[in-house]
């Protein structure tokens, strides 16, 4: 066994070691899995509701974070995006309600948006699901109305019908 003092000089006698070999423990898998593209549903003017992926197998001894991120570019895949409009159910792994809903909110009439699954690990890695796109809806149009029909008229005055309520 030889060690270095602070100058760098070599110290010590040759002994023979035992040696042992030792494993780094390494996490459940090969891989971090990767998580189907959310379902978008109730879609509105400026809101949707998302499913959460069912659990991935084998992966809470070592999952971290998950999240779905809802983003203006399909390409995005950054946390931290400019183009990163909203998030919902974003949160530790372990206390994730999987396989449910969750609803964002405050978004634009009538744009596109692409909704995507995002995961991490223990180790630092992460995954990104393939976006889904989804359009909000439009605001609906004014409705037209008739004009009022004229039913009578004076010098002063004059009765009219009001035309029947525009249907929606």
């Amino acid at each position: 066994v030889y060690s270095k003092n602070k100058n760098g000089d070599s110290t010590g006698a040759s002994k023979s070691v035992h040696s042992s070999t030792y494993t780094t423990p390494t996490c459940a898998g090969t891989t971090i899995p990767t998580l189907s593209a959310p379902v978008v549903s109730s879609i509105t003017t400026t809101g949707a509701a998302i499913s959460i992926p069912s659990k991935p197998s084998n992966f809470d001894t070592y999952g971290q974070t998950f999240g779905v991120y809802v983003f203006t570019n399909s390409s995005t895949q950054s946390t931290s995006s400019s183009s990163l409009k909203t998030t919902c159910g974003v949160g530790s792994y372990s206390s994730r309600s999987w396989g449910g809903s969750c609803t964002v909110s405050g978004l634009t009439a009538n744009t596109t948006y692409y909704a995507r699954t995002y995961i991490t690990d223990n180790q630092g890695r992460a995954s990104w699901s393939a976006a889904k796109s989804f359009r909000t809806s439009a605001i609906p149009a004014l409705p037209t109305f008739s004009a009022p029909t004229v039913n009578s008229t004076t010098t002063t005055t004059a009765t009219l019908a009001l035309p029947s309520k525009p249907s929606n």
